[in-house]
């Protein structure tokens, strides 16, 4: 990212997006995922530091995590998945 988000368009775009994310999360790891005013703050701040994210490596990825991402790509392709 170029620059820093309006954290208020942020906001409104989660607010906009939290009953199908609050949805999806049940669906797909049974329950909501809660995260303090830091946590998201650290997102956000992951999201614009690119030297940050090249610190990120397969093997951080929780495997369950890993194994959801893994579906999704293999629906949004169109191929065969479990």
């Amino acid at each position: 990212m170029d620059q820093p988000m309006n954290p208020f368009d942020f906001a409104a775009r989660m607010w906009r997006g939290a009953e199908s994310m609050v949805m999806m999360q049940r669906y797909e790891l049974g329950d909501v995922i809660n995260l303090s005013g830091q946590e998201l703050a650290d997102i956000i701040a992951f999201v614009h530091d690119p030297e940050e994210q090249t610190k990120l490596s397969a093997a951080d990825i929780p495997e369950l995590i890993q194994l959801l991402m893994d579906h999704a790509d293999a629906e949004m392709l169109g191929v065969p998945h479990d």
